[in-house]
């Protein structure tokens, strides 16, 4: 027999019986909850107040950035005595990514591994769009601060 023959009921070995071709759904047809697969495309969300926390302390660096930044207008951004603190910060900040990733894959609490990989991916993602965001508006205030500081504007 082979392999492209169809089996007919009788010949089929026990346990793989076919549903009929109008029982099995279409390509376009959605599945209801109760008849999907497990593990097909429903994900449980990442925990993602780790990201927003993250995200709150790059709003809080940019603002303290730019007090200090701006207490001493006559002088430039990169003379002041508090600049390499600031840029040190902004780096730690940079690091912080990594952990908040792994925090964050950590609390999510899933069950499957190939559920847990596409969580730690997702979270890297979120982490370093983040990280992203934060250094750009960061890099925009110290722009600003040294136009402003500097009398361009």
């Amino acid at each position: 027999m082979s392999s492209n023959e169809q089996l007919s009921p009788e010949t089929q070995p026990q346990g793989s019986a076919q549903a009929p071709p109008e029982a099995q759904p279409q390509g376009n047809e959605q599945l209801s909850p109760e008849t999907q697969p497990q593990g097909s495309g429903q994900r449980e969300s990442v925990s993602s107040w780790v990201f927003l926390i993250q995200l709150l302390f790059w709003l809080i660096f940019v603002g303290v950035t730019t007090w200090v930044l701006t207490r001493n207008p006559g002088v430039p951004s990169i003379h002041d005595e508090q600049y390499p603190v600031i840029i040190a910060s902004g780096l730690a900040l940079v690091a912080i990514t990594p952990v908040a990733t792994l925090l964050a894959w950590v609390l999510s609490r899933k069950s499957s591994s190939e559920s847990r990989r596409s969580s730690f991916f997702l979270s890297l993602l979120k982490s370093a769009t983040i990280t992203a965001v934060g250094t750009a508006i960061w890099f925009a205030a110290l722009l600003l601060i040294d136009i402003w500081k500097l009398s361009l504007a």
